[in-house]
């Protein structure tokens, strides 16, 4: 895998700008599907930011046109900020002159950056990187209580959001989102749909960036930036925040205190980002299940697909299927 994307980097580097935006979509559709297979989605489309401004960027400066490509290519539309920020994340503002040495030295570092991404995002894994602070994380709800929550991290899309919605209404259940707040700049639409709906509405993050790499303030401002977008559009502001791909750390624990969050992780997790099949969803969404259950899911194709066999087998178990605040509560006496 490594050695694909390196040669990739130095393929598409060494082409004339006027070549360069052909190559990009090439280098874009390339990195998801060959990132995908390995890490989550928004790892995999990190990568795929990075292929593209690799080809773009030939002066290393990333531009509101750079940004206007960027979009053509990958169909999406983040902020300008947000890709600006992707850039500075991978280090890649720095000015590439075309002495070879400067070259040289720039596209190594990148090299390893993304290395090192794809290392890292292979791994499927819940982080803790604890040094004085203190894991006070809910992994599981209630265990007195017949209760269970398939809850959704939102970070991308709304093509399936729509289904899920009706699928759990035509069940009379309600259930928690957890979204980010980049999700919600774009789709602020979808968000009030899904309130409307009368589902709880939680935090995770802003740029979906790994707590236990951010220090104290940047983690304040991830939840408290998503805090008040949500607040805007909807006029709630949440109080459950899911770290962006189960990574956690002592100055984010500190930051949701400060905040007054509760953290959520979960017990069960389907992983539906890397898995597309509607089977594997049904199965580790219903294997051995027990009160309290915080499964955890994405707005994927073949989520849908499974979800009402899903919720099914719920019912049909005894189990009431509720959002998280009313899973984590304690028994009424």
């Amino acid at each position: 895998m490594a050695n694909e994307v390196y040669n990739l980097y130095r393929k598409y580097l060494n082409e004339p700008m006027s070549y360069r935006l052909s190559l990009g979509k090439i280098a874009y559709r390339k990195a998801k599907e060959k990132l995908q297979t390995c890490m989550s989605s928004w790892d995999a489309f990190n990568g795929a930011i990075c292929l593209s401004l690799m080809c773009l960027c030939g002066d290393g400066n990333f531009t509101y046109n750079d940004y206007e490509i960027f979009k053509e290519i990958s169909g999406c539309s983040p902020t300008y900020q947000e890709a600006c920020g992707t850039v500075r994340e991978l280090n890649y503002n720095l000015i590439i002159n075309k002495k070879s040495l400067v070259i040289n030295i720039v596209s190594n570092l990148v090299i390893v950056l993304v290395i090192g991404l794809l290392f890292v995002g292979s791994l499927n894994r819940v982080g803790v990187s604890l040094v004085n602070g203190k894991n006070d994380a809910i992994y599981r709800g209630n265990q007195a209580e017949s209760n269970v929550t398939p809850m959704f991290n939102v970070y991308w899309g709304t093509e399936y959001i729509e289904g899920i919605l009706e699928v759990l209404e035509k069940r009379n259940i309600k259930t928690t989102f957890f979204v980010g707040g980049s999700w919600v700049a774009k789709n602020p639409e979808m968000l009030k749909l899904i309130v409307e709906k009368g589902h709880e509405i939680g935090s995770h993050g802003y740029l979906h960036r790994e707590a236990d790499k951010l220090n104290y303030q940047e983690n304040l401002d991830e939840i408290e930036m998503s805090c008040r977008i949500i607040e805007k559009y909807v006029n709630i502001r949440p109080t459950l925040f899911a770290p962006p791909s189960g990574a956690v750390g002592s100055a984010m624990f500190t930051a949701c205190k400060d905040s007054n969050m509760t953290v959520i992780m979960w017990s069960k997790d389907t992983i539906d980002w890397r898995d597309k099949d509607k089977d594997l969803v049904l199965k580790r969404a219903t294997s051995d299940i027990q009160n309290g259950e915080l499964i955890l899911m994405h707005p994927t194709e073949h989520t849908l697909k499974a979800l009402p066999k899903i919720l099914d087998f719920y019912i049909e178990n005894g189990f009431n299927v509720v959002p998280v605040s009313h899973n984590i509560a304690p028994s009424k006496v």
